[in-house]
C-alpha cells in the first residue's frame, strides 16, 4: 500500500509533530529519500510505502495558529506536491490530521481537502485533536458546517486516540473508526534493572551516614562508589 502522509514533523517540536515523526520512522521514512538498494525497513514488513509531504507552516511554537499570508503560499505548494506524488508514484491513500475547533485551522482543512482529496481513492483521518464535531454543531453557521461535511466527511478510515474521541470522529460519518493510542519510546528502558537499585542503595547509604554509621564495601559497590 502506498500512503501519502500529509503532515509536518519537528521543528517546531510538540506532541502532534513528534508522533508524526515516530510514525514516519516506523513506516520506513519517506520512500523518495531512500536508496532503491537499501535494506528492508519496518514499513516494508507491513507492506506500506510512505511518501511524506512535510507540511510545516510555522517555524516556532509561537507562530502556530496565527494567520500569515506566507502560510497560504506554503500550503498551496504542499498541496501541489501531494498531487504530484499521486501521479508520479501512484499513491492512492491520503493521510491527514484534521483541525481542532478553530476557524483558521478549519479554513486550512478546506483548502487542503478541496485541492487534494479528489485525486486520491482513499482518505484517512487521524484525530490528534478532539472537539471539532461538537464545535461544528454549536459554534459555526450552517454553511461552514455543510462545507466541512462535504470536504472532510465520509473518510475511509478515522483513527482516534481513545474511545472517548469516537463520538467526535463519527460526526463526520467515516466508513470505519479505530482506536490507536499514542505512545513514545521509553527514555530509560533499563530503569528497573540498573538505575532504580542504585538509587535505592544510595538512599539507604545516606541514611547510614546521617546516623553516624560507616559504609561497608558492599554498600559502596551498590551505590556505584558515590553515596554522597
Amino acid at each position: 500500500m502506498k500512503l501519502l502522509l500529509f503532515a509536518h514533523t519537528p521543528p517546531p517540536h510538540h506532541g502532534q509533530s513528534y508522533m508524526v515523526q515516530l510514525m514516519l520512522n516506523g513506516l520506513g521514512g519517506d520512500r523518495r529519500k531512500r536508496d532503491k538498494n537499501s535494506a528492508p525497513l519496518n514499513g516494508d514488513i507491513h507492506g506500506i510505502e510512505c511518501y511524506h509531504v512535510n507540511t510545516r507552516l510555522s517555524k516556532r511554537l509561537e507562530e502556530i495558529g496565527s494567520f500569515q499570508p506566507m502560510k497560504l503560499l506554503r500550503l498551496l505548494t504542499y498541496c501541489l506536491e501531494a498531487v504530484w506524488c499521486r501521479f508520479r508514484y501512484g499513491v492512492e491513500n491520503f493521510y491527514y490530521i484534521p483541525a481542532p475547533g478553530k476557524s483558521s485551522a478549519l479554513y486550512r482543512d478546506w483548502m487542503v481537502l478541496l485541492i487534494c482529496r479528489p485525486f486520491f481513492k482513499r482518505f484517512i483521518c487521524h484525530w490528534h485533536a478532539a472537539g471539532l464535531g461538537k464545535w461544528l454543531e454549536t459554534s459555526v453557521q450552517m454553511t461552514a458546517r455543510s462545507v466541512t461535511y462535504n470536504f472532510a466527511g465520509g473518510a475511509d478510515l478515522s483513527i482516534v486516540l481513545s474511545r472517548y474521541n469516537i463520538a467526535d470522529a463519527e460526526k463526520l460519518l467515516p466508513k470505519r473508526v479505530c482506536v490507536v493510542s499514542n505512545g513514545i519510546p521509553d527514555p530509560c528502558p533499563e530503569f528497573r534493572q540498573k538505575l532504580q537499585p542504585r538509587r535505592l542503595a544510595r538512599f539507604a547509604a545516606r541514611e547510614k551516614l546521617l546516623a553516624g554509621r560507616t559504609l561497608s564495601a558492599t554498600d559502596l559497590q551498590d551505590t556505584g562508589g558515590d553515596p554522597q
